[in-house]
């Protein structure tokens, strides 16, 4: 097809044009880049652009695309927001002449964007423009997108102002565009100094130029393939969410999981894109400290009355134990053998257990001596009594009030699993069936009740602590990930 509109366009008398999946975009790259080399003004028109084309699956997800189409010389690739940014993009691909303009359009529906209230769509033309400014004065972020993103990043602006940080939002559909602007214009849109954030729901790689490698710069983006499952959920197992946005604003860089320590002071937040830990101090609402984690940091947990927080990373075998009545200093690492996930330690600090990846049960260690002890394992449940969102075999482990029972959300296997810790080992005792996929688990106060966040079945389930029966399954939003905790 692309090689067809090549030998239309040089014969003269027609501007073709032609459409596709973006993930196709692969197959024409050949007659992509002669249409770049020739400068032939070609319009090619990519639809079904990100992972929000839902169920399909990785397969016909794109995320390499963007960046590779935007890395060849001569083209100008085009992301419209909304209807009135699509209307401004047909407009520039018809007058473009010097070379071919990519068209990169959503499945997904996009919200309607209040040109009364935002700026008008005509700043497209200069490949980015200030959608909206920050109210009081001068911005301390810059959020930035294209496409079904911006939606986002108009969400984030109005949760951050009202935390007090002045933002400004910035719709960028064109790259290209944007860098043949003068730099007197680009730096208005950008204005250094400030801190700025990109997100877009494809490869990062072609945003760093605009957003800086430094502290002050936080990219969101995928580095994995997507999956199969309705787009609103995809982007919230991803992280490209609003709550993200604020997050990622509010601290050094993209954060993951967090804990405050018991007195509530101090804050730890997993700084998943730079290696570190945010601690902030709450009383000064400010980061006071980041520590060096070395990889991507993932879970914090702090035990009520303890003295130490606890630090885990993405792929690491590694439980790092920080001191914060000694400034948050490094007191010891506890090494086991597999790859941490969550973890959880009893209140007199004596024992860490975790999660390890592919294995359906977990491990444990004295923190005494800060060596693994053992790990417990429990058999899979057939493949018919499996969730069918399983890709990993435990996620959350929990200890029930008094240091009494441990309890392990069997993610494969639609249960919770209870061990008694009472003795020199821990000891199976149940598993009590719950909704489909449970991902974390938090208890009641007194002990008398668990609950159960239930991935695949978009639910909590309660459960009777001592009956080991559940009592109910309550229905709430898409895929919910973690349990905070249950107010007195």
């Amino acid at each position: 097809m692309a090689a067809i509109m090549n030998g239309m366009c040089i014969h003269g008398g027609l501007r073709p044009f032609g459409g596709t999946f973006l993930i196709f975009s692969d197959y024409m790259r050949p007659s992509v880049r002669l249409a770049c080399i020739m400068r032939q003004p070609v319009i090619f028109i990519y639809t079904h652009d990100s992972i929000g084309l839902g169920e399909d699956g990785p397969t016909h997800q794109p995320i390499e695309q963007l960046a590779a189409l935007r890395a060849i010389p001569n083209i100008t690739l085009i992301r419209p927001a909304d209807a009135t940014e699509t209307a401004e993009a047909w407009k520039f691909a018809l007058t473009h002449k010097d070379g071919p303009t990519c068209l990169v359009l959503t499945r997904q529906k996009l919200g309607f964007i209040d040109r009364t209230v935002y700026a008008a769509a005509s700043g497209l033309a200069k490949g980015a423009y200030v959608l909206a400014d920050a109210d009081g004065g001068k911005p301390k972020a810059v959020l930035m997108s294209s496409g079904s993103e911006v939606g986002l990043i108009v969400q984030a602006r109005e949760k951050l102002q009202t935390l007090g940080i002045p933002t400004r939002i910035v719709s960028m559909p064109s790259h290209e565009l944007f860098a043949r602007q003068p730099a007197s214009y680009r730096d208005s849109v950008l204005p250094k100094g400030v801190k700025r954030l990109s997100i877009e729901a494809a490869s990062p790689e072609s945003w760093y130029r605009w957003v800086g490698v430094g502290s002050e710069g936080v990219v969101m983006g995928l580095d994995r393939f997507g999956a199969s499952a309705p787009y609103e959920r995809i982007y919230e197992e991803l992280g490209l969410t609003v709550d993200k946005i604020v997050a990622s604003v509010a601290t050094t860089g993209v954060p993951n999981q967090l804990a405050a320590t018991p007195d509530g002071d101090w804050v730890y937040v997993a700084i998943n894109d730079k290696g570190t830990a945010d601690i902030i101090d709450v009383r000064q609402a400010n980061v006071a400290k980041t520590l060096d984690i070395g990889r991507r940091p993932h879970n914090c947990y702090c035990p009520q009355g303890a003295r130490h927080m606890y630090v885990t990373s993405i792929g690491d075998h590694l439980v790092r134990q920080f001191d914060f009545a000694h400034d948050h200093a490094l007191k010891q690492t506890v090494r086991f053998d597999g790859a941490v996930r969550p973890l959880c330690v009893t209140r007199d600090e004596k024992w860490l257990f975790v999660a390890l990846e592919g294995l359906h049960g977990f491990a444990w260690a004295d923190l005494t001596s800060g060596k693994q002890i053992g790990r417990m394992e429990q058999p899979l449940p057939p493949p018919e009594k499996r969730s069918k969102f399983a890709y990993m075999n435990t996620h959350g482990l929990e200890l029930r009030p008094g240091d009494r029972e441990l309890w392990v959300s069997s993610f494969i296997g639609n249960g919770l699993m209870v061990y008694d810790i009472r003795g020199e080992a821990p000891r199976y005792l149940t598993t009590v069936a719950v909704g489909d996929a449970p991902n974390w688990l938090t208890f009641s106060p007194d002990g008398k009740h668990a609950y159960s966040a239930n991935a695949g079945a978009n639910s909590i389930t309660m459960v009777n602590c001592e009956t080991r029966m559940a009592l109910k399954e309550i229905k709430v939003g898409p895929v919910p990930k973690r349990l905070l905790e249950v107010h007195p």
